[in-house]
């Protein structure tokens, strides 16, 4: 099930095989050889503009967006007190024929439903920057390894991001993108229900009510920061203590 590899792989990463940026976090989706999906796939002109560095407006990066050769990439928990930064690359292998929306705009059962339907279609790939590194190194190098990771199978195609882009990127992004282009909402969808299941799964769960608030700092939180105090998988760099008071 999906929920199971992620729980497992997501152990696996945040133990000892953080050094592995080119992990694949769900072996049964993503088993294809890169070199069939090079060679099957159609290289357009989207490729070429990427290649290139051709400057596109917003509306031919929404244009350009539609080939199957484009890769969404979007992050849910970077704001999250607690847990990882999880970032997802997608690319369509077909032609959705369901309209794809912003996660945030849908309900949990809906987006469940919505990442069942787009994984039959879709190669993907999930990047985590761990608690761990999060903590040590501080938000920012999370998110680039998370960002990283999930974009390391998909590096020859061409990356549409929400939001702006990192310096360390050769994307074209847009902001909104979740709201307007179908291969980044499709990301944001299946980004947003891994975080949360793996979230819903982690051992300390049901004590800070995580199942609700997937780590982030609701009024709900902050009582039970101030009944049990830190776990594990907080981030301590927030300096969250001043809620404590």
């Amino acid at each position: 099930m999906f929920i199971q590899t992620t729980i497992k792989q997501f152990d696996l990463l945040s133990s000892n095989e953080q050094e592995n940026d080119g992990i694949v976090l769900d072996e049964s989706n993503n088993s294809k050889n890169l070199s069939e999906i090079s060679q099957s796939n159609r290289i357009s002109s989207v490729c070429d503009a990427f290649k290139s560095n051709i400057k596109l407006s917003e509306e031919e990066i929404i244009i350009q967006s539609k080939d199957l050769n484009a890769v969404g990439i979007d992050e849910v928990g970077y704001g999250s007190w607690a847990g990882p930064v999880v970032v997802c690359a997608l690319q369509f292998e077909k032609v959705p024929h369901i309209q794809f929306f912003d996660s945030k705009t849908l309900s949990a059962k809906r987006r469940v439903e919505l990442r069942d339907e787009i994984i039959k279609i879709a190669k993907w790939e999930i990047g985590i920057g761990t608690i761990e590194e999060i903590n040590e190194f501080g938000l920012a190098y999370a998110y680039k390894k998370a960002i990283e990771r999930a974009v390391q199978p998909f590096l020859q195609f061409p990356l549409f991001m929400d939001g702006r882009a990192p310096k360390f990127l050769k994307c074209h992004a847009i902001v909104k993108g979740d709201q307007k282009i179908q291969v980044i909402s499709a990301a944001s969808i299946v980004a947003k229900v891994f975080r949360d299941e793996l979230m819903n799964n982690l051992e300390d769960s049901n004590k800070y009510d995580w199942q609700n608030n997937k780590g982030y700092g609701t009024a709900r939180h902050i009582e039970l920061l101030k009944k049990y105090g830190f776990s594990k998988m907080h981030r301590v760099v927030y300096n969250l203590s001043k809620y404590l008071a």
